[in-house]
C-alpha cells in the first residue's frame, strides 16, 4: 500500500493487488481503495516520519501484517501517481478521521506554498 502525507495534515492512500506469481505490487495497475486497510498505526507512523524529517509531501510504501494490522515502511518516495490518489475520493487527518473529498496533492502543495510566502 502506498500512503501519502501532504502538508503534515492530510493522508491519502493507494492499495494494489499483487500479481499472480509475483511479490511486487508496483506497476500492476490493479489498484483499489479499502480505507479499512489504513490502520491507526499506519497513520501515526506516516505522520511521525514526515514530521521528523520535515517533508512537505512524501509517499510511503507499507507492508502490513494481516494478523495485527501493523504496517512497516519499506520504501519512501516523493514520486507517486496523484491521479490514482484522487480516485480514493478522500483522505484521513492525523486523528484517523476520514474526509469524503479527493486529496489533490499538487494543489495542496501549491496552496501551502502560496499561504506561507
Amino acid at each position: 500500500m502506498k500512503v501519502v502525507v501532504v502538508n503534515d495534515i492530510k493522508l491519502g492512500f493507494i492499495a494494489r493487488h499483487i500479481r499472480k506469481n509475483d511479490f511486487r505490487a508496483s506497476g500492476g495497475e490493479d489498484i483499489y481503495f479499502d480505507k479499512s486497510l489504513v490502520t491507526k498505526n499506519i497513520i501515526d507512523s506516516a505522520f511521525y516520519v514526515s514530521d521528523q524529517l520535515g517533508f512537505q509531501c512524501m509517499g510511503y510504501d507499507y507492508v502490513v501484517d494481516s494478523k495485527t494490522g501493523k504496517g512497516q515502511i519499506v520504501e519512501m518516495s516523493y514520486g507517486f501517481s496523484h491521479t490514482a490518489l484522487l480516485q480514493a475520493n478522500g483522505y484521513f487527518d492525523r486523528n484517523g478521521k476520514w474526509y469524503d473529498e479527493p486529496l489533490n496533492a499538487p494543489e495542496e502543495i501549491l496552496e501551502n506554498i502560496l499561504k506561507n510566502h
